[in-house]
């Protein structure tokens, strides 16, 4: 859970070198819109995204040897405009690999489960 809380971490404060050791190599995000996206362009996405904030909830963790899968969902925050917030709900999977002493993230799937109202900062 310790990384997963960095990952998540990372997306709202946008920080590269982060998301660079989390996200292994061969990183894929599957999205609800049906993208599919490598560790690259995941990374160019969350610099820039208007993410700021994020809260993980409802997680369970199933663990089989040097594998964990992580099911949750995540309530996020982010700037619609200089003047109004947006917040989304999504469930999420993650599939992490545990290697050389650390967890890396190998694959992550969102699907979007509401918008809700924005309202002004």
């Amino acid at each position: 859970m310790a990384v997963e809380d960095a990952y998540s971490a990372a997306e709202v404060a946008h920080d590269e070198p982060v998301l660079r050791r989390i996200l292994d190599d061969s990183f894929v995000l599957n999205r609800g819109d049906g993208a599919r996206l490598g560790k690259e362009a995941v990374i160019a996405a969350v610099l820039g995204d208007p993410t700021i904030g994020q809260e993980l909830t409802e997680r369970t963790v199933v663990v089989r040897d040097n594998i964990a899968i992580v099911l949750g969902t995540a309530a996020v925050t982010y700037k619609v405009d200089a003047t109004r917030l947006g917040r989304a709900r999504h469930r999420y999977t993650a599939t992490y690999h545990y290697r050389d002493g650390a967890w890396y993230l190998l694959a992550l799937h969102v699907s979007p489960w509401d918008q809700l109202e924005m309202r002004s900062n």
